[in-house]
């Protein structure tokens, strides 16, 4: 086992868990911070000898990360999301990394994470590269507070590792919009808190301008028929943000 110690929040995880928990297994504990949940996630994780279960009621993002980093006895922590998977060549890059004690040059490492979208693996647009530090010494990083969207801060050098973190994201369309919904609320509460400025008018114009911008300048054209559909919600995902912060200030 490597010195690592892989941290997951989870809530009723269970389509997702297993297949993540495989790609980890190696670490050497992998600590899960649940927040309630009511299917069979706990005992998928139960299955595996090094995983230690630890509940917290969910306080938002942020601080249900922070939270379990706090819980890991290692110093190195593998930061993932129950529907992301590490693919075998990320695996192997990490174990031969930590195998050649040379780990200790970088205080973090960069990660490519790619979108798994209605069965397709994105190899096009913005989704199938994004650059995300997930392996790091905790003493020199850990999550912000965001309650959604949060960013791990870190302070020291970074390096960047071969292979990908696969992202299941969504099961299927109903559970996209189950997210979406808890997300595009959030969000606008989190504009509302922070005072941005955003008018009726200029979310109409821009609703037609983020689907060019998504579609044809990041590429997801490139994407298939799995690209269109990206796109379309994600442009829709934007607008619906700014119509419920319009709605939250009254305007």
């Amino acid at each position: 086992m490597l010195p690592i110690s892989t941290v997951i929040i989870t809530l009723n995880e269970e389509r997702n868990i297993r297949q993540a928990l495989e790609s980890v297994k190696w670490t050497d504990e992998i600590v899960i911070l649940d927040s309630g949940s009511t299917d069979k996630t706990l005992d998928i994780c139960r299955e595996y000898p090094n995983c230690k279960i630890y509940y917290q009621e969910f306080k938002g993002f942020g601080e249900q990360k922070q939270k379990a980093i706090s819980l890991a006895t290692n110093n190195w922590i593998l930061s993932i999301d129950a529907d992301e998977v590490l693919d075998a060549e990320l695996e192997k890059n990490i174990i031969s990394l930590f195998s050649s004690k040379n780990y200790n040059q970088y205080q973090g490492y960069f990660i490519v994470r790619t979108l798994v979208f209605m069965g397709k693996t994105f190899r096009y647009g913005r989704e199938s590269r994004e650059l995300k530090i997930r392996l790091f010494d905790k003493n020199h990083g850990n999550w912000d507070d965001n309650a959604v969207h949060e960013e791990l801060v870190l302070k020291g050098n970074t390096g960047k590792l071969k292979g990908f973190l696969l992202h299941y994201s969504f099961r299927d369309l109903h559970h996209y919009f189950d997210k979406f919904n808890e997300y595009t609320t959030q969000l606008a509460i989190y504009m509302k808190n922070k005072n941005r400025k955003m008018s009726r008018t200029r979310s109409i114009v821009r609703m037609p301008l983020d689907f060019l911008k998504i579609y044809f300048v990041y590429g997801n054209c490139l994407n298939g028929y799995q690209g269109f559909v990206w796109s379309c919600l994600s442009t829709f995902y934007r607008f619906v943000k700014f119509t419920k912060y319009l709605e939250m200030t009254n305007q």
